[in-house]
């Protein structure tokens, strides 16, 4: 079974005495070329309590590199973006290996500390991370039968009962990797992919649309 991989999240979560605490703590663990860039921040206009941005310089295998953390609606603090100094694109392992880094050396004493909850995302996700058996069966199921050139009315049927089990189950599958799944896992063109998710998004917004006028 294939694995895609994605750019890995990191999530603080806790009461704001917790929150300011758990920031105070990381700040003072930073070490080994990394700091907070108060300069960057006032760059880009952001509130101290908004938006913090750490710099690491350059290392034996890699640039400089900067990481954004952000502070969400609810009050969680994520990390929003790591970049590379020279603008290029870090790989999903470039990416996770920083974040990881972060995560072990600063971001979970920090948290122990102040009691503050740290959460690190999968590197890697399935089509079943995000699915039901049933729903995922059902994709499988009309990926492998599906005339890819011109989808045949069983192929309709057969994608039809994958989008009213998705909608019924209120999967949380995003267009992006329901697009990366077709691609990478199953191989169908990129074109014919992207109609498939038009579709999915399409659907899935006239199914919640009909249930809203008839709740």
């Amino acid at each position: 079974m294939v694995y895609m991989k994605v750019f890995q999240d990191l999530t603080v979560r806790g009461g704001r005495t917790a929150l300011e605490a758990f920031l105070i703590a990381m700040e003072e663990r930073l070490d080994g070329g990394w700091r907070r860039d108060l300069v960057r921040e006032a760059e880009t206009r952001s509130s101290m309590l908004r938006m913090r941005c750490y710099r690491c310089d350059a290392g034996a295998n890699r640039g400089a590199i900067s990481l954004w953390l952000s502070t969400h609606s609810d009050g969680h603090l994520y990390v929003s973006n790591i970049l590379a100094e020279d603008r290029q694109p870090l790989s999903y392992d470039q990416y996770n290996a920083i974040l990881q880094d972060f995560y072990a050396r600063f971001a979970l004493p920090a948290a122990t500390s102040s009691g503050a909850v740290v959460e690190l995302g999968k590197p890697d996700y399935q089509i079943d991370d995000f699915l039901s058996p049933a729903a995922a069966s059902a994709l499988r199921e009309f990926s492998a039968l599906a005339n890819r050139s011109l989808l045949h009315p069983f192929d309709r049927r057969r994608w039809n009962e994958f989008l009213i089990l998705a909608h019924r189950e209120e999967t949380n599958i995003s267009s992006d990797m329901l697009m990366r799944w077709l691609v990478e896992e199953e191989h169908w063109p990129d074109y014919r992919a992207s109609n498939i998710v038009t579709e999915f998004e399409n659907a899935r917004g006239l199914l919640e649309a009909y249930e809203s006028q008839h709740a």
